[in-house]
């Protein structure tokens, strides 16, 4: 009699145990999701506001330019940090992808850095197009 009370205890107390690294594995699975998710949602969130914010300025001739090579780095470094912090949760592939046409746009930055943002941008503009596209591309993955 003795031994039944000692080995239900000791089943207790193992499917206590059990229990309790299920529940922990489930919980990190489950913040592993959310992160991973927030991360996606996030860099998508940066890319389609960069693709909108290019898509004005090519459908828009007398639109103002002003700082807009300035502000297509700054867009891209974003981009590029979001989706460094979260390089553990993202496909390896995406992130090749997002890589390819972040330097793409940072080349183009780059080019004719003499002249002034209208004809700079008229000079890029076909080459920033085919980049954005493969943004928008990207987004269909994400």
């Amino acid at each position: 009699m003795e031994w039944d009370i000692l080995v239900g205890i000791v089943i207790g107390f193992c499917l206590s145990i059990i229990s309790m690294v299920l529940k922990k594995e489930y919980e990190v699975r489950v913040e592993k999701r959310l992160k991973k998710e927030s991360i996606r949602d996030e860099l998508a969130e940066n890319i389609a506001s960069f693709c909108t914010y290019w898509e004005d300025r090519r459908c828009s001739i007398d639109m103002e330019i002003g700082d807009f090579r300035e502000n297509v780095k700054t867009y891209i470094k974003d981009i590029q940090e979001r989706y460094r912090a979260g390089a553990r949760y993202l496909d390896q592939k995406i992130i090749s992808e997002i890589r390819e046409v972040c330097n793409g746009f940072i080349s183009i930055t780059n080019q004719s850095p003499d002249s002034d943002d209208e004809k700079w941008f008229n000079s890029v503009k076909d080459e920033g197009n085919k980049l954005n596209e493969r943004f928008d591309n990207i987004l269909s993955k994400l």
